[in-house]
């Protein structure tokens, strides 16, 4: 696995070559619907939702769902894992890893929702 929270998409075919099975931080600047046709199967992409779209202070479920669902329809059933770009759940304003851990588990129970 590789973090990597900023634009690296012409560094995508060295991962590959690296032997890099996951860039966990791909951030939508990427052009990751672009990444997935190109490189899906041969890396996964993991991120999707940049922290700026919902960590934040006045952060609030409708953000957190905004957030999921733009990634998700930005994404793929396969070689994709939405999540936030960057940190971990103390690296972010309380409450909103939980939520958007929650938001995703909710989406993912409920596949038809897409």
């Amino acid at each position: 696995m590789h973090h990597s929270d900023s634009y690296a998409a012409t560094l995508v075919p060295n991962m590959i070559r690296m032997g890099i099975d996951i860039w966990q931080g791909v951030m939508r600047t990427n052009n990751i619907p672009e990444l997935l046709e190109k490189y899906g199967g041969q890396i996964a992409f993991m991120g999707g939702i940049n922290n700026a779209d919902c960590d934040r202070e006045d952060w609030n479920g409708e953000l957190v769902r905004k957030a999921v669902a733009r990634a998700i329809l930005d994404g793929s059933k396969y070689s994709f894992i939405p999540f936030l770009t960057a940190g971990g759940p103390g690296s972010t304003y309380p409450g909103v890893y939980a939520a958007v851990s929650e938001e995703i588990a909710r989406v993912n129970a409920n596949l038809t929702d897409f």
